[in-house]
């Protein structure tokens, strides 16, 4: 766990792609728990459900970024999406194959939106996001 505060310290992307999955693997986990056995979800299902919480998740991102921490909205939109996004589908496929433990699910999702995160973040150049203006 130490790794993953150390991160979070120095990645904004890992910390809201944390954010993004724990959202998404706890709404899907308590899908899961609702039914015993679990239910029976297809593959085309399961990608419209991580995209309906990506759009959650990334509606909770722009809040905490743009309204809370003073982020440019035109700076952050697109890669608060993408990480969104990638972190909700990879979360859902990675809870489902877990199903027997969904209250794992936001667990898995958390590191899953870290690792996507840190990743991301390697992709972007450093530029200024427009904190303060």
């Amino acid at each position: 766990m130490a790794v993953l505060f150390t991160v979070w310290r120095h990645s904004l992307c890992a910390v809201t792609g944390a954010i993004a999955g724990a959202f998404a693997g706890a709404v899907f986990g308590l899908l899961l728990t609702t039914a015993i056995p679990p239910p029976v979800i297809t593959a085309a299902e399961r990608l419209e459900i991580a995209l309906i919480l990506a759009a959650a998740a990334w509606l909770i991102l722009l809040l905490i970024l743009a309204s809370w921490l003073h982020y440019k909205l035109a700076a952050i939109w697109l890669p608060a999406l993408v990480n969104a996004v990638i972190t909700a589908v990879l979360t859902i496929f990675l809870a489902y194959v877990l199903k027997a433990f969904p209250y794992l699910a936001p667990i898995v999702g958390a590191i899953v939106g870290t690792l996507v995160g840190w990743i991301l973040c390697r992709f972007c150049e450093p530029r200024s996001l427009g904190v303060g203006k």
